[in-house]
């Protein structure tokens, strides 16, 4: 068998990969996906000048001053009218500035007086947040092949976006090789153990977005190998054990027989030399893994994990 260098196998795995369908899904659903669409503005945010404290709306030329107070401007609730010379307007945080104002005075820093409010001198823009200060109507917020964490979903959000198109999670069914291999809570015999290895790349498969289709340890006969790999309905096929080449290692003889034709045979990496990859007869992709666990989380590190990123854009 050929070795492959790392870089090379991955390159060779990766090549035979592309991103899923998409599907569109609640925006409230969408953290750990990838967009399968640019996310852009459809308005100005904020769209409105607004202020970034609780105070005063002024016109910045009649500060310093003592001005008469004509009415409010509270969030979602902004002053219908326009502000004229010496007019002053009570506002609050996020509540939009009125027309005719260009600055606003905390309420630190002015004194009321029944109608009036004194406030002292402001340049224009003072504590005014303006319109598209934030982002501008059509302005690209989010890129396709971004993962949704807490923060994005939060920008999509300011966006005015529901929903978002994700790439669909590829599905991986994960089948353990082995007569030694037992699941808990079953008792193992005299020469079994627990399965440790496929439980940990269920796990690892979830925390990078697929998900993990799990199959009970396939028995050490061509026949049994050549059945699991039949049924295994997934877009990748991840077995663990038998990927070698002894005489109970079945993995290999049982791909070919459903028209496995190899990508790669072996990697020149240590642990995991015995890692192939090729595609089915039936164009689904398979990923060999070594059956100790530390050599499979090592090489689930370094192939599966950017075969399910590819899978997902």
């Amino acid at each position: 068998m050929k070795l492959l260098s790392v870089d090379d196998a991955r390159a060779r795995m990766l090549a035979e990969i592309a991103p899923l369908a998409a599907e569109s899904i609640p925006l409230a659903q969408s953290v750990g996906r990838v967009l399968a669409e640019d996310v852009a503005a459809v308005r100005d945010q904020p769209p409105v000048a607004a202020s970034a404290m609780d105070g005063w709306a002024v016109r910045g030329a009649d500060t310093p001053g003592t001005l008469r107070i004509v009415g409010e401007s509270a969030a979602g609730h902004g002053y219908e009218g326009e502000v004229g010379a010496g007019e002053a307007v009570r506002i609050f945080t996020g509540a939009a500035v009125p027309r005719g104002c260009d600055a606003m005075v905390i309420q630190e820093d002015a004194t009321r007086d029944g109608d009036t409010v004194t406030v002292p001198e402001v340049a224009t823009g003072h504590y005014v947040r303006p319109a598209g200060g934030d982002f501008a109507h059509g302005a690209l917020l989010l890129r396709r092949g971004d993962r949704i964490d807490p923060w994005r979903l939060s920008l999509a959000a300011s966006a005015g976006r529901a929903a978002v198109s994700v790439h669909r999670k590829p599905r991986v069914a994960l089948l353990s090789t082995g007569e030694e291999i037992v699941e808990a809570p079953v008792s193992p015999g005299p020469f079994q153990i627990y399965d440790s290895g496929v439980p940990a790349l269920a796990a690892m498969i979830d925390g990078w977005g697929g998900v993990a289709v799990r199959a009970k340890p396939v028995r050490d006969t061509l026949e049994a190998v050549i059945d699991a790999l039949r049924s295994a309905d997934a877009d990748l096929v991840v077995t663990v054990g038998g990927a070698s080449v002894g005489d109970h290692d079945l993995v290999r003889a049982a791909g070919e027989a459903l028209g496995l034709s190899f990508r790669v045979e072996s990697v020149n990496v240590r642990p995991g030399k015995p890692t192939f990859f090729g595609v089915l007869g039936d164009g689904r992709r398979l990923l060999g893994l070594p059956g100790n666990p530390a050599s499979a989380f090592v090489c689930a590190e370094m192939f599966l994990h950017p075969i399910l990123n590819a899978y997902q854009g």
